[in-house]
Parts: structure tokens; C-alpha cells; sequence
């Protein structure tokens, strides 16, 4: 890359971290019982820069694994790569049918924009409602049995996309495998539809998505089947869910955008863990 643009990047990245978290500092002056927005108070919450994460997928007590598991880590890698390829290949056709066919200002692009959506909310939102007969949501809860881990797997569906990795990565609860396999494929295909609209759609946060729900309906059949890959004179194997979502979420944007180790050094960021 342009040493020039690495140097405006970087000045860019500085800036805008400092005027987040400045901004932050400020907004948690309610919280430290801080009175009034004088120059004093002010500048005595600005010492504080350096505290809270502005995006957080929260951490792990424990995320231990065996060697057993490394092929199976290795086999969400290459799969990464597979689903990585076929998602901008799809893109790649679909971003030419739009330039040959949708102009990129005027009243086409709005209305693609508009259909998009409506057709996005759609699936996003019937498919709960029909899952559980129409029975309507209340207090955050679809009114399901939870043995079959139906609520919370339907509640993915109308979460925000950080809200859903915090849910997949360390949920203690299994979900319900057939609509964890469905959330995934959708929202695989409605990102790969929704990537190159008229308005930012975002792919990073929908990647990492789409690779934890995989991971994590991985991580749950590794875990019911955990005897078979039991080594001899070895210890009980201890299944975590939470961590194939995370080494999904990895090996899917990996696949998709290409960058290895600085998603590794982001991800150990918005988890809090260095493990």
C-alpha cells in the first residue's frame, strides 16, 4: 500500500478514536456522579480515556480445548475459505447485474433500496412469528417451551448483529439446531444481497455473524457427540459452543475479506481475551 495513504489512514484512525472516546468520557460523567459540564468537570472526565470498550462481544472464563479438536478448527478454516469464495463470487455477479441494470443515483437505486429491505425485514420477522404460531413476543421472550432451546434461538432474529455474537459466543443454553442452521444461511445470503446497496449495509459484523451461528451449531453437535472423539487414558472431553462460534466467526470473514491477522488482533479485542 501507498505509504501516503497508510500515514492518512493511520492519522484518520487516531483522530477518530480520540473523538469517540472523548465523547465517551463526557457521557460518563452521569455515571461517576460528576455535576454540571463546567471546564473542570469536563476536563476531569477526559483523564479516563483509556476505560470501557466501545464494541464488546464479552469474555470468556473459560475456553479450553483439546487436541482432538485442532482438525476440527483447521476444517471451520478451510470451509471459511469455501464459504468466503462462494460469497463474493454470488457478489461479484450481483454487483454487475447492478451496474448494468440499476443506475447508481435517481429513483432506481432508492426503490432497489426499498425492496431490499422490506424484504429482509420480512424473513427477519415472520420467521420467529411463524415458529411459534403467531404467538406474540413480550418482555424480550418468545412464550416457547426452552427445552428444545427454541426462545433464544428465535430471539436471534431480532437482535442487533452484536447483541446475537454475544448470544452465540456465550450463551450457556443450547439452541434449537434446524432454526440456528436456518438464522446462518439467511443471513449468509441476505448479506450477500444487502453488501453493495445504495446505502451502507456494513459486512464486517454480518460476516462474523453468519460464521458463529455455523460455528456454534458445529460446536453443539461436537458436544452431543463428544464420546466419539474421546482419546484413550485421556480426561472426559469438555465441549465449549461458544468457542467454534468464535473460531466461525474467524474463519468466515477471514474467507470473505482477506484479512487474517488483523481480524485475529480485533477479535482478541472486542472478546478481551489474548488466549
Amino acid at each position: 500500500m501507498n505509504p501516503v495513504i497508510m500515514t492518512r489512514l493511520f492519522l484518520a484512525c487516531s483522530v477518530a478514536a480520540l473523538t469517540s472516546r472523548s465523547f465517551t468520557g463526557i457521557e460518563n460523567m452521569a455515571e461517576d456522579h460528576i455535576g454540571g459540564y463546567s471546564v473542570k468537570n469536563v476536563i476531569r472526565a477526559l483523564r479516563h480515556l483509556g476505560t470501557g470498550v466501545p464494541v464488546s462481544f464479552g469474555t470468556w472464563t473459560l475456553m479450553e480445548y483439546s487436541l482432538v479438536e485442532l482438525p476440527v478448527f483447521a476444517l471451520m478454516g478451510i470451509c471459511g475459505g469455501v464459504a468466503g469464495a462462494i460469497f463474493n463470487t454470488l457478489n461479484k455477479w450481483l454487483s454487475l447485474w447492478r451496474q448494468r441494470n440499476v443506475a447508481s443515483v435517481g429513483l432506481s437505486r432508492v426503490v432497489e433500496v426499498m425492496a431490499v429491505d422490506l424484504f429482509v425485514v420480512g424473513w427477519l420477522f415472520w420467521i420467529p412469528i411463524c415458529a411459534t404460531g403467531g404467538v406474540p413476543r413480550k418482555s424480550g421472550d418468545f412464550k416457547a417451551s426452552d427445552a428444545d432451546g427454541l426462545p433464544q434461538t428465535l430471539n436471534l432474529y431480532w437482535q442487533t448483529g452484536v447483541s446475537a455474537m454475544r448470544s452465540l459466543f456465550h450463551e450457556s443454553q443450547s439452541f434449537n439446531c434446524g432454526y440456528l442452521f436456518l438464522f446462518g444461511f439467511l443471513n449468509f445470503f441476505l448479506t450477500c444481497l444487502t453488501y453493495g446497496l445504495g446505502v451502507p449495509s456494513g459486512l464486517f459484523v454480518p460476516s462474523l455473524l453468519t460464521g458463529a451461528a455455523f460455528g456454534r451449531l458445529l460446536g453443539q453437535l461436537v458436544d452431543a457427540h463428544s464420546a466419539r472423539f474421546q482419546l484413550p487414558l485421556s480426561k472426559p472431553l469438555i465441549v465449549t459452543p461458544g468457542l467454534y462460534a468464535l473460531v466461525g466467526a474467524l474463519a468466515n470473514l477471514a474467507g470473505t475479506a482477506r484479512i487474517t491477522i488483523s481480524l485475529a488482533v480485533i477479535l482478541m479485542e472486542a472478546t478481551g481475551n489474548a488466549r
